[in-house]
């Protein structure tokens, strides 16, 4: 299993199942549409394997996905949902970087920022 695989499969924040006052996070929309756009992009890089480059397509997505991640990095989350959504973000986009199951990724998630991250994501959905 690649990265790309693994990241995609990792759990959403289940956004239907939150207080009423977790809904009004300004992050949650965010994380969202950003959450939408990771997995749109792994698709099509799943069926475009073979493509040495990417497709306009490709590259409106990615510069999305950016836009937002950079809109998520500048705004409060106001509940422990948006806490644990900004966490899973961070995960995502600056969490280890090799493939799981490989040795070179149980030694990146031995370091203090990635353990730091696990456990405010865990601390974070378990207060959601």
């Amino acid at each position: 299993m690649n990265r790309r695989a693994f990241l995609s499969a990792a759990p959403a924040l289940s956004l239907a199942t939150l207080p009423a006052a977790a809904a009004a996070d300004p992050i949650l929309p965010l994380y969202e549409r950003w959450w939408f756009l990771f997995n749109e992009w792994n698709r099509l890089c799943t069926l475009l394997e073979d493509r040495v480059e990417d497709t306009p397509e490709m590259d409106a997505i990615f510069m999305e996905r950016w836009r937002l991640y950079g809109q998520i990095a500048d705004t409060a989350p106001r509940s422990a949902a948006g806490v644990a959504a900004m966490a899973h973000v961070m995960w995502i986009e600056e969490g280890p970087s090799s493939i799981p199951d490989t040795p070179a990724y149980h030694t990146e998630i031995t370091l203090e920022r990635h353990r730091l991250l696990q456990s405010l994501r865990r601390g974070a959905l378990e207060m959601a």
